[in-house]
């Protein structure tokens, strides 16, 4: 957290060469709420939330919040994806603004098409459940109240519904994010494929 940029900036490639040592953790030199205090911090300093020291962040954080290779489901990077969005909103917005300068526009839009997926499953599924409720409670009436509120409760323990309206603004915000990251390299005519892809989910 030093005044200079170019100390921050420096503090932040020693972290990127120290992840490359075995047997040593970038997170146990600086720990990662400090990291996230630095891409809200740095976005406001410079009034840009891409700049030099949220760039290296991001390709700092990267293999944290965006793992990529075979061994990492869809399902596994959702949960990572839910949990940063959950415990750190603002610090995942510039993350995500700034994936672009390191992962592959291909797989951005892969990641943006699986977002609207949840987001849609999310919605389908509280509809389905305020359907089946609506039908339940015209056939039972007379039931006592406190089954009904236990049915509620029960469907309020998921963070993935539309009943958590913070996740599911911080979901739509990450994807017009990543979206607005890409394009102007979505305009380029070897990503027109991404580009169909995405218009047409």
């Amino acid at each position: 957290h030093d005044k200079t940029a170019k100390v921050r900036l420096a503090a932040v490639r020693m972290l990127l060469q120290v992840k490359k040592c075995p047997g040593i953790r970038f997170y146990h030199v600086v720990p990662v709420d400090h990291l996230m205090a630095r891409f809200v911090a740095e976005s406001k300093i410079h009034g840009n939330p891409r700049n030099a020291v949220t760039k290296e962040l991001t390709l700092l954080m990267l293999s944290s919040y965006f793992p990529q290779g075979q061994d990492m489901s869809t399902n596994q990077l959702l949960q990572r994806t839910v949990s940063f969005l959950l415990t750190n909103p603002d610090a995942a917005s510039v993350f995500y603004l700034n994936m672009a300068d390191h992962v592959e526009v291909e797989s951005l839009a892969k990641f943006i098409v699986m977002l609207l997926k949840c987001l849609k499953t999310c919605v389908d599924s509280d509809q389905a459940n305020q359907v089946k409720k609506t039908a339940k409670m015209k056939k039972r009436r007379r039931r006592v109240v406190e089954d009904e509120l236990s049915d509620e409760a029960n469907t309020d323990d998921d963070p993935l519904s539309t009943s958590n309206t913070p996740l599911m603004a911080s979901l739509a915000g990450a994807i017009n994010t990543l979206w607005d990251s890409i394009v102007p390299l979505l305009d380029k005519p070897k990503n027109k494929a991404c580009r169909n892809l995405l218009e047409d989910r």
